[in-house]
Parts: structure tokens; sequence; C-alpha cells
């Protein structure tokens, strides 16, 4: 299955390139490399319910009402690479491309109907307000959870280097060149020295 997604991702991007270059001067480009980390992200979906509960909201001499409701929603998170972040060396048969760590690109919630509502019944009016406010909540934590789940973010990363890997080694194929990549995985929290540590893959 991966290669077969390669292939679909890469083929029209290095036809492209490869269409209006010799065989000669065809290499590995930072452009294209940045394209297949866009389009290499992993979609991640979640469903959960998001509840809601106020004590007292509304109170008139001796009634009281409380404000509760739960709203059933999907959720989608997109996991990929900072393509902006993205660099790229070659000296001779070796190409080494900076990579970020993955992170959670985007989050939203989808789905959202009024039958997700679920209001309880006698209790204090449940406006638009109230609803999304709960919806934005929903969203930061799907999010917060999204961004601490280490397994799916090492999939998302491991997803954009095999790609990266693809290309490289079809670029190779084109010009008779065998290519030796390394990847050197950025850390904003660690040191410049910390960083310098890289991985080696024959193509």
């Amino acid at each position: 299955m991966r290669k077969l997604f390669s292939i679909l991702i890469l083929l029209g991007i290095i036809f492209a390139f490869t269409s209006c270059s010799s065989k000669s001067e065809t290499t590995p480009e930072i452009v294209q490399m940045k394209n297949i980390c866009e389009l290499a992200t992993l979609k991640c979906y979640y469903r959960n319910v998001a509840k809601h509960y106020e004590e007292n909201a509304e109170v008139f001499l001796w009634s009281k009402k409380h404000r509760k409701f739960w709203i059933e929603y999907s959720g989608v998170v997109t996991m990929g690479i900072d393509a902006s972040k993205l660099d790229l060396e070659i000296k001779e048969n070796v190409v080494t491309i900076i990579i970020p760590k993955a992170q959670v690109l985007d989050c939203r919630v989808e789905d959202i109907s009024k039958a997700s509502f679920i209001i309880d019944e006698g209790g204090a009016e449940v406006s638009a307000e109230y609803q999304t406010k709960t919806l934005d909540e929903a969203q930061m934590k799907m999010k917060e959870v999204a961004s601490q789940n280490a397994i799916l973010l090492n999939n998302a990363q491991q997803r954009v280097k095999d790609l990266l890997e693809d290309y490289v080694k079809n670029i190779g194929m084109i010009v008779g060149k065998e290519y030796t990549v390394e990847f050197i995985e950025l850390d904003e929290t660690a040191s410049a020295e910390e960083n310098s540590t890289t991985s080696t893959t024959q193509v």
C-alpha cells in the first residue's frame, strides 16, 4: 500500500519536473519535497461527547435552573510536518534532508446537526453562545489529546520520511545515480549539537 500511495503522489511531481529538465540536470528539489510534505499528512478521526453543566444558571426569586447539555460530535485531526521548515543539502551523492518534528497541523469539529444536541429538559436556556463555547472547548481538548499521542505523531513523521525517500530514489533512478539519504530531525527545544544527529539510508 505504501508503494502504491508513493507512486500516486510522486509520479505527477517527478514527471512535471523532469519534463522540463535534461537528465543530467535533474536533482532532488526542495520545492518538490515541500509539496510532498503537504500531501503526506495523516488524518485521524475522533468521535466524542462534549458536556456543559452550570449550576443555578438562572435564578428568579426561589426558582433556580441549571444549564446542562451534551453535544455528540465527530472531529478530524490532521498531523504532519511544517513544510516551511524543511531544508535540503546535496553534496555529490549525499542528500541531507532537515525535517522538523511532526505536529498537529489542523483540528476541527465536524458533522454537527440539530440531532447532535441533547438538552436537559426543564433547565436554563441553551443559547448559541453556550453551544459555540462548548464546541470550541471540545476542539481544544481534541487537539491537546492528539498532540500527546506519540504513536500517531511518529507515524505521521515516518510517513513523510518514507515519501521523501521514495522521491529521492525515483530521481536517482531517472539520472542513473545512487543517492545516500540522511535525515536530520529538528527538535526546537534541543541544542544545535543535539539537532546534528542523523539517520542514513542508502537508496
